[in-house]
């Protein structure tokens, strides 16, 4: 089909302008074409048939130029083309098409559509251009631009994580944004730290005036340019740093951490950046382990001192007790040196409980366990008990006791044995560290509303470094090995008159001679009250009681057995539960003294059992054990004794009992 536009530049006539059209054409790979909407011819220049890869072969038109472009951009590029038409636009479209050796093109299309005189659309001409280069180069930049925002939204988005981290974060940072440090930034909890406002220059170095705090390394001030950021913005890494922040109130802050230089990416130092912890709480905790461990280890060797004085303190009775009663088997029963071994079996037995009832009263104070049984009583009379206690131990030393009473009743809401315990245990202290042939002085007297109990001595007093110790749990003073006691005393003495709601001090004079016991207790107003008689002992008036004896230690139950016997009651003895429950129904005792920590069937079964069992007669039932805490005292009184004797137990009072029970109804 011959077209309407020439096809070589040799066959143009001699024209300037349409030869440069075509050159232009031909520089620019563009194409021109035509397409008669009369007769659907269609017309395109050489060039053009190069753009879209359609060969001398192909005719132009208009299905021919739709097979040529890509198959996703036909129908966009058939809407432009009628729209060119119907809309009376210009043609302006890109579409791409496939060469013969598989390359997609980009082509754009500019055309116009041409109208005769009565409207009627005659022909569209045009030209394209291959614009895949500019496409790609767009394409390029909208990644490069894509991937230029998404580098600036990571970086917005971990400057933000940096912000937010500094923010969060307990530990202090600075940062420090030049190698001089003239300005020195940190995290929130940096300005609280020092006390400074939000975004104020922490450079202790370029302050103008005093920074408000100082820092400290080892105890030593610290050079404003010579700390850790500082050095480390001169290039050297900081590490495992303590230092302490010191302000003028006098607040001491404890920092750990490190500081590192910052640098550029040619490796040349533009600041540097420091992460400090406050272990001010830490360093206090440890120094509060280091005296607990300290305080600790004392305490072991304590424990260790009081068991070695322990130990020696029960051989010291037992010995004797051993001695006399081989010699009461070799001597015959009348000779005269019996009563004397009697008596040192009495005397060293004594020793042996009383050292048993200072252990128990330590661990019931200790416990909160003891119960006071206050009454109004004249401190005169406590001193007079607490005498009577220590005497022996006095007399025995060859002390000289100077008493000194007020001339007037001095009252007390007190327990009267508890707080005659406590002078008694004075007294024994100061006759133990006093050399043989002292003088102890004991005195009391009101001081306003304070009754005041002195007990004063010439002994070896007190050293020094034990003195503010003296009422600690197993405390001994030197040498404490020689003069007996096992070191519970007077925490004994301590918590008793505390329970009392008094105090009590120890003081020594600088020169170790002698010490000085002061107990300050409330003191009442005068009261009178009606003298009461002493209990008439009912011993002698005992009838003879039927009694079953129930023990598993049977040396125990057989020596009781006999100062039973002895004082004309008959007796049982029974070594386990069953034999006991075999007694009670075959002997009908009035009175059964039950030992609890039995083999088997314990105590506590045993009763239950008596309580219930029809052919045991009504009986008074005395639990006999070495539990004496007031939850052992519950459980037998729930188990159903009557009675609770804590062992040893003296046996006056055991027959007191005995004498005062009545066989139950």
């Amino acid at each position: 089909m011959p077209s309407a536009l020439v096809d070589d530049v040799e066959s143009l006539p001699l024209n300037e302008s349409a030869v440069l059209l075509t050159l232009a054409m031909r520089a620019a790979h563009a194409g021109h074409w035509a397409l008669d909407l009369r007769t659907n011819e269609a017309y395109w220049s050489p060039e053009y048939a190069t753009l879209i890869d359609v060969g001398p072969e192909t005719p132009p038109s208009w299905d021919n130029w739709v097979a040529a472009v890509h198959p996703h951009d036909r129908q966009r590029a058939a809407e432009a083309v009628r729209a060119c038409i119907d809309a009376h636009r210009e043609i302006d479209v890109e579409f791409r098409v496939v060469r013969g050796d598989g390359a997609v093109r980009w082509i754009a299309a500019k055309g116009q559509t041409y109208y005769g005189a009565g409207g009627e659309a005659l022909r569209i001409i045009g030209v394209s251009f291959d614009v895949t280069e500019q496409k790609r180069a767009a394409e390029e930049g909208a990644r490069a631009d894509a991937r230029l925002r998404e580098t600036e939204e990571q970086a917005r988005a971990r400057a933000d994580e940096v912000t937010a981290l500094l923010e969060a974060t307990p530990a202090t940072i600075w940062i420090a944004r030049d190698p001089e440090c003239r300005m020195i930034t940190g995290s929130r909890a940096a300005y609280e730290l020092l006390r400074k406002p939000d975004g104020a220059n922490l450079s202790a170095s370029a302050a103008p005036g005093p920074i408000g705090f100082e820092v400290r390394h080892d105890g030593l001030p610290v050079a404003p340019d010579d700390m850790p950021v500082q050095r480390a913005a001169r290039g050297e890494e900081i590490r495992n740093y303590e230092e302490e922040v010191v302000f003028p109130d006098g607040t001491r802050v404890q920092l750990y951490g490190n500081a590192v230089p910052l640098r550029d990416g040619s490796g040349a130092l533009r600041g540097a950046i420091g992460a400090f912890v406050d272990v001010t709480p830490l360093k206090a905790a440890e120094g509060a382990l280091r005296e607990q461990q300290a305080a600790l280890s004392e305490a072991d060797r304590r424990k260790d001192e009081f068991l070695a004085i322990l130990a020696h303190e029960l051989r010291n009775p037992l010995a004797p007790i051993r001695n006399a009663v081989a010699a009461t088997q070799r001597l015959d029963p009348g000779d005269p040196r019996l009563p004397q071994m009697h008596a040192v079996i009495a005397r060293q037995t004594e020793q042996l409980t009383r050292i048993v009832d200072d252990l128990l009263d330590v661990a019931r104070i200790t416990q909160g366990r003891i119960m006071l049984r206050r009454e109004i009583v004249d401190v005169a009379t406590i001193l007079a008990q607490a005498i009577e206690t220590s005497r022996p131990m006095i007399d025995a030393r060859q002390h000289a006791l100077d008493v000194v009473l007020p001339g007037d009743a001095l009252f007390v809401d007190a327990d009267p044995a508890r707080l005659a315990q406590v002078v008694s245990n004075l007294l024994n202290n100061a006759a133990r560290y006093s050399e043989p042939g002292g003088r102890i002085h004991l005195t009391a007297e009101q001081q306003g509303a304070e009754a005041v109990v002195r007990v004063r001595d010439d002994g070896i007093g007190i050293a020094p470094d034990v003195l503010p110790r003296i009422f600690d749990l197993f405390m001994q003073a030197e040498a404490a090995g020689t003069h007996g006691g096992i070191g519970i005393g007077l925490t004994v003495v301590r918590r008793l008159v505390e329970m009392h709601g008094g105090q009590v001090e120890a003081s020594s004079p600088p020169d170790g001679r002698g010490s000085e016991f002061v107990v300050r207790l409330p003191a009442l107003a005068p009261v009178r009250t009606a003298p009461i008689a002493p209990p008439k002992s009912s011993r002698a008036a005992n009838a003879r009681r039927r009694i079953v004896v129930v023990d598993d230690n049977v040396d125990a139950a057989e020596s009781l057995a006999l100062l039973l016997q002895h004082d004309g009651h008959e007796v049982q003895v029974a070594h386990d539960g069953h034999a006991a429950l075999d007694a009670a129904r075959d002997f009908r005792p009035d009175l059964v003294l039950l030992d609890i920590g039995l083999p088997g069937m314990n105590g506590y079964d045993v009763a239950r059992r008596l309580r219930v069992d029809p052919e045991v007669p009504a009986l008074t039932l005395v639990a006999l054990t070495g539990f004496g805490q007031d939850e052992d005292r519950r459980r037998t009184t729930a188990a159903g004794f009557d009675h609770h004797l804590t062992k040893p137990v003296e046996y006056d009072a055991l027959a007191e009992l005995i004498g005062t029970t009545l066989r139950r109804p």
